[in-house]
């Protein structure tokens, strides 16, 4: 691997800290990184760095923050749309873009829903997500009658 900047030919293992700013918010990460003995250029991968932001978005949803920067920050780092975000919330697509445009304060419920959806996505999961799609007003009535299947871990236990 060849360095872009100076065109030295052996890259070493290191690390690099990164800093991203999310409004006022600083977070701080030391990255695995290929560093340029020759320049001191480093070179961190797109898998790494999207690692940092999830990582981001998950302090962000656990710190329960709600400005506008991290509300944005939060939605994109899980890859939603604001259109998308604004019907898993049940809001117009305008009032998201309030949100995350700082014309209104994030509500707390809402900032708490997505909060959930960064947390549930950061564990490798999308059942909230889908649990809030399933809720949307336009879709069919359930059926009358249904039949399940209960887990064991969910029944009494016979005495």
């Amino acid at each position: 691997m060849r360095c872009v900047m100076c065109g030295h030919n052996r890259l070493r293992v290191g690390t690099v800290d990164e800093t991203v700013l999310v409004g006022e918010l600083r977070f701080i990460a030391q990255l695995p990184a290929m560093v340029c003995p020759g320049c001191g250029e480093d070179l961190v991968s797109a898998e790494t760095l999207r690692g940092l932001e999830r990582g981001v978005a998950e302090a962000l949803a656990r710190d329960g923050a709600r400005t506008p920067e991290a509300f944005r920050y939060m939605r994109k780092a899980i890859g939603l749309k604001a259109m998308d975000v604004a019907e898993l919330l049940d809001v117009t697509p305008e009032t998201v873009s309030r949100w995350e445009n700082g014309e209104r304060q994030p509500e707390t419920r809402a900032a708490k829903l997505l909060g959930i959806l960064v947390i549930d996505h950061s564990a490798g999961r999308a059942e909230i997500q889908t649990y809030l799609q399933s809720l949307r007003k336009d879709r069919p009535a359930p059926p009358t009658e249904r039949r399940l299947h209960l887990p064991a871990q969910l029944l009494p236990h016979p005495a």
